[in-house]
């Protein structure tokens, strides 16, 4: 038997629209991997290891899962992966419909915990954030399996994550920013972003738009409310207000590699803008 912790292991399950990404090796399948040598660090070797493996650009998650066996230790982070098309040998699989086999046996351990959070409507902690005791296990609550602690009784309640995001019109024109992360790296998106548990999401509008263009933003009506669901954000709310600069100089900041005002014809082309309710709302506004 070798020393798990002289043979340790980075991967990543790379998602693409809830599908986990699986390299073909041999008669079954496996994560993209990759052995982290003494003093590497494992989460861009799992990151390299997938985007070499899989062939598309991708940005690690989260951390998902430790494992240890036979053959080693297994360090496993979930990743975003950008929309392509992938290499040979490589396919993608929902959580219901894993292939088999999977090789070796700590991949398949890992993929069979991402599988089971995934097919219980939520992905989450492994131990209850309240008082740190048991594995939450699924239990019938409020009319459908929610996870559970079963020491204190905590019911882990998963619920979307709520963004804001200004729409700056400006002489018939749009203001967009260019992503510099992952998801949807280089592509041009709204100036939006996440509310913090502490803020409204007016100020959440207004703080994003400083953070990525450099203005100061007076808010005006509310534009829309839309719902997303993408691997790499899962379930969420965008709150889009309509807004006019009021102060600052533009200027990427952030997130943003670039910020600049496109006229109805001008917009970038549906493939070039990163999130699908950002896509709605500029093909809106460019048919009016």
């Amino acid at each position: 038997m070798s020393d798990p912790n002289n043979n340790v292991t980075a991967a990543a399950i790379g998602l693409s629209r809830q599908r986990a990404a699986l390299v073909r090796a041999g008669g079954g399948w496996s994560l993209p991997a990759a052995p982290v040598a003494r003093g590497g660090l494992p989460q861009p070797i799992a990151r390299d290891a997938l985007q070499q493996q899989v062939g598309l650009p991708a940005a690690i998650d989260r951390l998902s899962g430790v494992y240890s066996g036979d053959e080693g230790l297994l360090i496993v982070y979930t990743a975003s992966l950008d929309s392509g098309e992938p290499r040979a040998g490589v396919s993608f699989f929902a959580p219901n419909e894993l292939p088999a086999p999977i090789e070796p046996p700590l991949h398949a351990a890992a993929l069979a915990d991402w599988a089971a959070s995934y097919l219980h409507g939520f992905s989450t902690t492994r131990y209850c954030p309240r008082c740190g005791g048991a594995r939450l296990s699924a239990q019938e609550k409020y009319g459908r399996p929610r996870m559970t602690c079963a020491t204190c009784g905590y019911i882990f309640f998963r619920d979307p994550k709520v963004g804001a995001g200004v729409f700056i019109e400006e002489d018939g024109r749009v203001l967009l920013i260019r992503r510099g992360v992952n998801p949807g790296m280089d592509l041009w998106c709204l100036p939006s972003g996440f509310v913090e548990h502490d803020e409204s999401p007016e100020k959440a509008a207004v703080r994003e738009a400083k953070e990525e263009t450099g203005l100061d933003v007076r808010l005006g009506a509310l534009m829309g409310l839309h719902s997303y669901w993408d691997a790499a954000r899962g379930n969420g709310i965008l709150i889009l207000y309509h807004a006019q600069a009021a102060g600052g100089a533009l200027a990427p900041g952030d997130d943003a590699k670039e910020a600049r005002y496109f006229s109805r014809q001008e917009l970038p082309p549906p493939e070039q803008i990163a999130f699908r309710t950002h896509r709605i709302v500029l093909d809106e506004w460019q048919r009016r």
